[in-house]
């Protein structure tokens, strides 16, 4: 499936639409050609990591660089995109993977039930039980006899906790109020492309 929206008429140098992403036709701007180029060939499949060297050899491209600019940006946004549709598309698939693995507990359930600690063999599968034990751990009855401090030393493990409130951090640098070690506050100048 492509989706093209030719925003640019204007330029004459926004090529035809070349895709930056394997074989896979989703870009919904058109792009430079050679930047496109570039990019995919200096970009490492497995991570997606752009070599620094593909980024040096766009950068020196004699070409107007409203040009440029305007087809990286929008390389970004067909990028975003893209990784956006994936994301959409993972969490439709994990919903349908949890429903069949929700439908094969039951079945597993009610196959237990219904063989009661019985094997089961043919040639196309085997049903067989091991022993096993698990630990459980009822809060509630624990809480009502006094809490965890009344349970034998050796069977609590004890853990805590820290975390630094990231919003009182910089409620508390705001008032003027020193910041301890360890703590800072970073000012970013963070890039917004739409």
């Amino acid at each position: 499936m492509k989706i093209q929206i030719d925003k640019s008429e204007k330029n004459e140098s926004l090529q035809k639409v070349v895709n930056p992403i394997s074989s896979i036709s989703w870009n919904i701007f058109k792009l430079n050609e050679t930047i496109l180029s570039i990019i995919d060939m200096g970009t490492d499949p497995e991570t997606g990591e752009i070599s620094e060297a593909a980024l040096l050899e766009v950068e020196k491209l004699e070409m107007d660089k409203l040009v440029k600019y305007e087809s990286i940006a929008l390389l970004f946004k067909n990028l975003k995109s893209f990784s956006d549709r994936i994301k959409e598309e993972s969490k439709v698939l994990a919903e349908r993977a949890k429903s069949y693995e929700s439908k094969a507990d039951r079945i597993k359930y009610f196959l237990d039930r219904q063989l009661n600690g019985q094997t089961l063999e043919t040639e196309s599968v085997k049903v067989s039980y091991r022993k096993s034990e698990t630990v459980e751990i009822d809060d509630l009855i624990i809480e009502l006899n006094g809490g965890y401090d009344k349970l034998p030393g050796e069977l609590v493990k004890k853990e805590i906790l820290y975390k630094v409130d990231k919003m009182k951090v910089k409620e508390y640098s705001k008032n003027d109020l020193p910041l301890p070690d360890g703590i800072t506050i970073k000012k970013n100048n963070n890039i917004q492309i739409k």
